[in-house]
């Protein structure tokens, strides 16, 4: 889904709309060659696979572009992540790199090079996930189980935080009632899920996932979900008008290079835009190889 706004602006000539939309292509090439060039393994030494292509393509106010990713390890998802760019600033350019964990199980560490070198090792937080004791059990079929999971979700609110002194202090995000992503039954029928995308109300891109998870085959305590940031802002997950998980503003990365958050999100590329549009070129080139 990519959305371009017009933001009040005077309606732009069919030129500027093609040299957007053209960079818009370009940006989702990139940032597809950079998610077929990533890799991971688990600390099991379970390598990660990526899940196809890219989950959800975004732009907001012309000059911000992304793409959703998953990865998973023996079938189930346990990496999610966006590569993203900016091109606010005609002479210079931005990537990041943001990604969650999905799973309890440790990582072999990575590494990134960005003018200093991060390294990456999450640490499942202590409540990584929610158990929702007073759900039906799941239904038999599993086209009635995407309706539960769907339900669910509806069922939770979030509020988003911004800084001190934003004239918008607080959003209700809205959430996409079409799931990011799908995992179907594991191998020994365990775990099924979905991941669902809240946003601003006006947003293209989303500032939080939720992921929905159940093991068909029990009756009871069968449910659960898993909170999943995309931002770096406070943000407050209600159920029933009683919160249930939040987190403050992400400042890890900020602050130091060994990183264990669940979540990171760091500056890839901060160049010239002609430096940009070369490497972005020669990433592109090497992935169709």
């Amino acid at each position: 889904m990519v959305g371009f706004f017009q933001n009040g602006l005077a309606q732009e000539t069919p030129a500027n709309e093609r040299t957007e939309r053209a960079e818009a292509l370009k940006q989702f090439a990139y940032f597809d060659a950079l998610a077929k060039h990533f890799s991971a393994k688990l600390a099991s030494g379970v390598p990660l696979e990526r899940s196809g292509d890219s989950l959800l393509n975004w732009t907001i106010d012309r000059s911000w572009h992304g793409s959703y990713y998953v990865w998973t390890a023996q079938g189930r998802p346990v990496l999610v992540g966006c590569f993203l760019a900016d091109s606010e600033k005609p002479d210079r350019r931005r990537a990041f790199i943001e990604l969650h964990t999905m799973t309890d199980e440790p990582f072999t560490p990575l590494s990134f090079s960005a003018g200093q070198t991060y390294e990456w090792n999450p640490v499942a937080a202590g409540k990584s996930t929610i158990s929702l004791n007073d759900v039906a059990a799941p239904a038999r079929q599993e086209q009635a189980r995407r309706s539960q999971m769907r339900e669910i979700a509806e069922k939770f609110e979030l509020t988003m935080y911004r800084e001190a002194g934003a004239s918008d202090a607080q959003e209700e995000l809205r959430m996409l009632a079409r799931p990011l992503y799908r995992y179907p039954a594991s191998n020994d029928g365990s775990l099924e899920g979905a991941i669902f995308a809240f946003l601003t109300p006006k947003g293209t891109d989303p500032e939080f996932l939720l992921a929905v998870e159940c093991d068909p085959r029990a009756t009871e305590n069968s449910w659960k979900v898993r909170p999943l940031r995309s931002c770096t802002r406070r943000l407050e997950l209600r159920r029933k008008g009683v919160t249930v998980w939040r987190c403050d503003e992400y400042s890890e990365a900020q602050q130091k290079t060994n990183l264990s958050e669940p979540y990171v999100i760091i500056t890839s590329v901060e160049t010239s835009t002609r430096n940009f549009e070369a490497i972005r070129e020669r990433m592109i080139k090497s992935a169709v190889k």
